[in-house]
């Protein structure tokens, strides 16, 4: 099961504390995620996961977004802001971000420049990252755990 997997890489790593987990759409990813949250923080297992769309949807205007279509530069500098405000916000020493697609799509990385940073000191960070996308995320420097569902 996918939250054996994440125990496993988590209590392996020493410093660089960032896990990627990849898979395809639907296949299980975030539910995995979810349950090995509810396991070690029982009822507050929301504090630790951070849903990026619902945020990102939350924190910018549609006049922003109107913006980022003729001026696509301007949404790496504000995500990069988002996501450093968001992770000052947050005390936790375990963060699951989920559903970055918007940032993927947009092909910015400069905010998992951010998590790379924050892993070497402070906390863990899990990123849930459709196969799609995996060659955006510096797999050959992080944990990373391939997903394809199932009792894998």
């Amino acid at each position: 099961m996918l939250k054996h997997k994440i125990n496993s890489k988590i209590s392996s790593m020493a410093k660089r504390r960032l896990l990627f987990i990849i898979g395809d759409h639907l296949s299980g990813k975030s539910k995995g995620v979810q349950g090995y949250l509810e396991e070690r923080f029982g009822d507050y297992w929301k504090n630790y996961y951070i849903d990026m769309g619902l945020y990102l949807q939350k924190e910018i205007s549609q006049e922003q977004i109107d913006t980022y279509s003729i001026f696509p530069e301007e949404f790496e500098y504000d995500s990069v802001k988002l996501i450093s405000q968001l992770i000052n916000n947050k005390q936790e020493e375990l963060l699951v971000i989920d559903h970055c697609d918007w940032l993927f799509a947009e092909n910015q990385t400069e905010w998992l420049k951010i998590l790379m940073s924050e892993t070497e000191v402070n906390r863990t960070i899990i990123v849930i990252v459709p196969e799609e996308y995996s060659e955006l995320v510096p797999t050959h420097s992080y944990s990373v755990i391939y997903w394809g569902g199932g009792s894998q």
